[in-house]
Formats: structure tokens, sequence, C-alpha cells
């Protein structure tokens, strides 16, 4: 968004200067653009909405791509929707952008796109393809054209136009495709090959997603072409399909050749920390391509890959209980009285929930809890406090549908059985993401044995252990940008800043040799390609790209692969400085090391172990809490003693001092 931006405010001209007014109007339009160019939006909003106000005193009329007499507001209002929208206030951003509209109607396309993107940005899918649609209008009509003749950028007409048609695209793709997972997640066969037929009979632009500053990316789209392909914030782009890039205006072109060339193969050579890396990207959207399989799958009711979803009934509105908390098949509280947090959806509007009769009040769900059920845009949230009674209370929960639909759940609460407040609230929410993969595309990877099998062992161990969100990613969805999908667009949106995130991967792992001697890090995900994995591959340098856009309060990442790449991800960040209390990372090995499989236990080594860590009752507290450190320690002695020093798990803290904690008691 920055990059074109500047490309569009660079075109700006000077059309009647004069006036003490006139001249703090244009001196706070440059140093907005050096605030932005910095990144200090803060002061750029300062000195735009100083421009808006001098620009009241004595209207400056600026020039614009052979357009007279455009009002600076214009610019002033756009400036100002740029900025509030990096700092995150999406309101000011809409507002600033609307409002610039109706001053320069035949350049709307612009503010829309931006506005587009911001709304993508923070997970406004529909409003950003509603946005994209209204750009639309504006581009490629017999008046844009009419006007571009008139403009210095004469030759970037198409630009625009491909622009356009690529952002509709992507974001009407991504609506699409949450819509197919849905209709599978409730087993109707004929909705999800309407809408996968519908993904396919598309055709696709490019949608890159990757702005910078010259030649230098500082920010990248969730989804887009550069984030899918490996590209990363701080790389410059050297050269693109041979063609050199050695400024932004010419990066612009090579890039925008590229929007019609979906589904083909493009050589980046970039700049990265001192190495010049060449990343060959496959020009092509994940979701067309699970859309094939999901359709071949369909038609010859081949459904077993999507096993993993949980059916409902399609009739009747969902349900699910965020508090009492289960323990051990009961839910245990004080025995004062039951308080009840309830979660209820449903393709109908849902007119009411209640508790043993008693209707619950209703409030709006936050964003993860958005997540836990199959209509996030039709979700709401019921609470009610319940006297309770000494011994076995029964309580039936009710939730009702506009139709008439109703779904029943029956709970059981014990009253005699007290439990510790403080360890109830040790987190907010407890979320994990759980990754197997046995099968890799590329024949240049052994198949493993166990990956999966290991990868379901754990998740019914957390489940057990009362987390509140398992987003498990099945193999055949395990490439790197399915990966990437839940890591760096889903996660950020969802956890609150007390809330604690488990990720565990199990499979294949490489490792690079830096200069200095340090090493990076590499998870393989199922499509990784040995000639490519800087591109293919997920490294640890991306990992702590994406962390730090979480608010979670506790992460730890278990890795069961072959790793070895500490040095590259230095404990370096204080807990004053950043939202984390701890990042912690347990890996199978080290340099060098095999992480094992045994075909007698049906388990990776490492794997095997971190179970038996949970089920030795020396490990816990009296509270009933397993602190990460220690299953470190003991994975790491346990696995090296059994591979007699062949394999060493490794166990380090990324950020922060604090403890991951698992518990039994909720």
């Amino acid at each position: 968004m920055k990059k074109v931006f500047f490309y569009f405010l660079a075109t700006i001209f000077l059309f009647n200067f004069t006036g003490c007014a006139t001249t703090r109007t244009m001196s706070n339009f440059l140093s907005a653009k050096s605030y932005l160019d910095s990144g200090e939006y803060d002061k750029a909003i300062i000195a735009c909405q100083e421009a808006l106000e001098s620009n009241h005193e004595t209207p400056l009329k600026l020039k614009l791509d052979g357009q007279g007499g455009i009002n600076a507001d214009y610019f002033a209002r756009i400036c100002l929707g740029a900025s509030y929208g990096f700092i995150g206030d999406i309101d000011k951003a809409e507002d600033n952008m609307l409002k610039a509209i109706p001053l320069f109607p035949d350049k709307a396309f612009f503010s829309y796109l931006l506005l587009s993107d911001l709304y993508y940005k923070y997970n406004k899918i529909d409003k950003a393809y509603r946005c994209a649609l209204k750009a639309k209008e504006t581009v490629g009509t017999a008046r844009y054209y009419e006007m571009m003749k008139k403009s210095a950028l004469a030759q970037d007409r198409d630009i625009w136009v491909d622009a356009v048609d690529a952002a509709i695209a992507f974001y009407e793709l991504r609506s699409t495709y949450k819509d197919l997972e849905q209709q599978l997640a409730i087993a109707n066969k004929k909705k999800a090959i309407q809408l996968a037929t519908n993904i396919l009979n598309k055709k696709y632009k490019v949608h890159f997603g990757a702005n910078g500053h010259d030649t230098v990316i500082d920010f990248i789209n969730k989804g887009g072409m550069a984030d899918l392909n490996g590209l990363m914030i701080a790389d410059k782009i050297l050269m693109i399909n041979n063609a050199p890039v050695e400024n932004e205006k010419a990066g612009m072109h090579e890039l925008a050749k590229l929007m019609t060339q979906y589904g083909n193969t493009v050589i980046y050579k970039i700049e990265r920390q001192g190495r010049n890396i060449e990343i060959e990207t496959q020009l092509v959207y994940p979701e067309v391509e699970a859309a094939k399989r999901i359709l071949a799958d369909l038609k010859s009711n081949q459904s077993d890959s999507y096993k993993h979803i949980v059916k409902a009934d399609s009739k009747g509105p969902w349900i699910k209980i965020l508090e009492p908390k289960a323990a051990r098949g009961v839910k245990i509280i004080s025995n004062q009285k039951a308080s009840f947090v309830i979660l209820a959806s449903g393709s109908n509007k849902i007119t009411m929930v209640t508790v043993n009769g008693v209707k619950c009040n209703n409030s709006d769900a936050d964003a993860l809890e958005k997540t836990f059920l199959l209509e996030p845009d039709n979700i709401n949230k019921y609470t009610i406090d319940l006297p309770l009674a000494q011994g076995r209370n029964k309580f039936v929960i009710m939730a009702i549908d506009a139709r008439g639909n109703k779904t029943k759940k029956d709970i059981e609460i014990d009253g005699n059985q007290t439990f510790s407040k403080k360890m109830n609230k040790l987190y907010d929410r407890k979320v994990a993401v759980i990754i197997g993969i046995n099968k890799y595309n590329n024949s240049e990877y052994e198949p493993l044995d166990f990956a999966i099998r290991d990868a379901q062992a754990i998740k019914e161990q957390i489940v057990k252990m009362g987390f509140d969100k398992v987003i498990e990613i099945p193999e055949a969805n395990a490439t790197r940008a399915g990966i990437l999908r839940v890591l760096a667009d889903e996660l950020p949106y969802i956890l609150g800043q007390n809330d604690a995130l488990f990720v565990y991967f199990a499979g294949h792992g490489d490792t690079e040799e830096l200069k200095g001697g340090e090493m990076e890090g590499y998870i393989l995900p199922r499509d990784a390609k040995k000639k490519n994995y800087r591109g293919t591959a997920i490294s640890m340098e991306k990992i702590r790209e994406v962390i730090k856009r979480y608010k979670a309060k506790h992460i730890l990442l278990v890795f069961d692969s072959c790793y070895s790449g500490y040095g590259a991800i230095p404990k370096t960040v204080n807990k004053s400085s950043h939202p984390h209390d701890t990042v912690q990372i347990i890996t199978a090995g080290g340099k060098n090391e095999t992480a094992g499989e045994d075909s007698k236990l049906r388990h990776g080594i490492f794997t095997k172990t971190i179970l038996d860590a949970f089920s030795n009752k020396s490990l816990y507290s009296d509270d009933g809490i397993i602190l990460a450190s220690d299953i470190g320690h003991f994975v790491k002695k346990e696995v090296s003693r059994q591979t007699d020093g062949k394999q060493n798990p490794q166990f380090r803290y990324i950020e922060g001092e604090g403890d991951f904690k698992f518990g039994n008691f909720d």
C-alpha cells in the first residue's frame, strides 16, 4: 500500500502556488510524505491535518496527471486515510478515504483500492471485496481512458485495470473458499460441488500484495503471491525473470507485467541479509489447487480427505460451551453458582438460548470465539449465572433459531468439588496448531511413517488438557501456503493478550549454514523442493517474523524434525518491549542429527518422549501444572539416553523469561 501511495503522490504538480497559506499547505504535504516514508504515521497525521486547516484559508489547487484544479483536500484525505490505516484505526481510515472520493471522483479507484487493502488486512474480506467492486466502476470506463490520455502516466492505464481485477478475483476467491470449507463441514455435498466449480471457473490475475520503498519490501499482504512464495520483509528485489529492478518505478512495471500471467513461473533474485538468493515461484493460488482436489474427491465419493472435519446437523443451531470447563468428563465449579458462557450460531439467526428454561443474556463474541463454530458471521455469546446445589446438578442448554429449529445439550455439574480460580484463569484461552506430514510431493524427501500418528496423539493429549481451540492442518493442506495461511493469516487476528499458543509440527526439516557459521533452520511443508527450499520451506526467520504479530501471553513451538538453526533466532527482545511474556521452542535434534522413528513404538522417538512427559506425574506441580521448560529438559535427557547420544533435542527461549504452562486441571 505504501509503494502505491508514494507512486501516486509523485504525480502531483503545483498548479497555483502563491500566498502564505499555500506555502504552509505544500510544506505540510512534503512533511507528511517524509513521515510516511520513515514510518512515523502519527506525525504524518498531524501534518495532513495542518494541511487541511491551512488549505481552508486559501484553497490550494493542484494539478494531477494533466487534470487541473484539484482541491488539495483530496490529497490530504488520502494521506490521512493511508496513515490511519497503517496504525490500525480502520474507522478513521475509512472516513477519510470516503471523503476523498467526491473531491476527485475520476480517481475513486485509488481510494477504494487502499480501503479494500486495509479491510483485508484486518480480516474483513467481504468489505474488501465490495470496495474492489467499487473501484471497478471507475477503471476501464471510457471516461477513465479519456482521463489517462492526458496523464503523464498514460502508459500505466492498464496497470490500474489489472490491479483492480486481480484484487476482485483474490477477495472473491478467499470468501468463496471459506464458504466451501463450511459446506464441507456440514456435509452439504451439492453446495460444496457448486462452490468448488465456481472457484475453478474464474479467471485469475496475480495479486502480489507486496509493497515497499525503493526496491526493498516493507509490507506483505497476507495470502498474496509474495507471501505465498517466500518473499519477506526487508528483501531487496534485484531481478524479476532476468529483468533488472533498478528502482521503485522499474519494480512496479516488472510486477505489472506479471499480473496477467497467472499460472506461470517467475524467478526472483533478491538480496537477503547479505546473501543473493534466487526464489522460483509459481503464480498459483493454493485455494484453486485445493478446489480441484476437493471437486475430484466429491464427484468420485472419495471423502476420506475430509474425515478431520466434524459434521454437524445442518438443520439446527450449533452450540459450544465455553464455561464451565470440563475436567475428567464432569463440569467442576464452586458450590455457590454455575456461570455459563455459551456460543451459538447457525444458518438462520439465533433467537434464544436458555439454560433450564431461563433465557441467557446475549453479547458479541470476540475474534477467537467466532472461529469456534461454523457460522462465524452469525455467532453470539450467551451468559447466565444459576444457583448450584450440593451434589450433581443437571442442566439443559437449548438454542432456538428463527425457523424454530432447536439444538439441545445436557450437562452435569458437580457442586461438591471446588477448583482453583488461579489455575482456571491461567490463560483466557488456549489455542493449538497441529501439523503432521508423512508423504511429500517431491520424491527428494523420503516418506515418514509416523508423523501423522504423532500429530494425532499430541492433539488427543492437549484436548484432554482443556485446550479451547485446536486447529489441525491435515497433510493434504500442509503446503507452505496452507501452513502460513493459519500461522500468518488467522492467528494474529484471533489471539488475545492473555491467550496461550502451542504449535506442533512433525515432518522433515532442513538447515542452511549462513555467513559466520550460524545455522538457519527450516521446517518443510509437503510441497517443499530441495533446489528451492528458501522459497518453498518455512524458515525460523519467517516464523519469528510471524509470531511478532501475535498478542499471546505464552507461545510454545514444538518441532519434531531435523533442525539446528538457532543462530538465526537470537533471544534479543526484552519482555518490556514485546507483547509476549515468553516464546519457547523444543526441537527434535541438534546439528546434523536425524529425528528418529521407532517402528515398535509406532511413534517418533522425540514425540513419544513428550507424551511420556505429559503422563509423568513427577513433573507436575501440586496444583496440576507442568512447565514447558521441564518438558524440554526431560525430553532432552531421555531422548539422548534412548539413542545413545545420537539424537539430542534442543530447548531454547526465543523471547522473554516466562514459561508456557500445561495443566490437567481444566
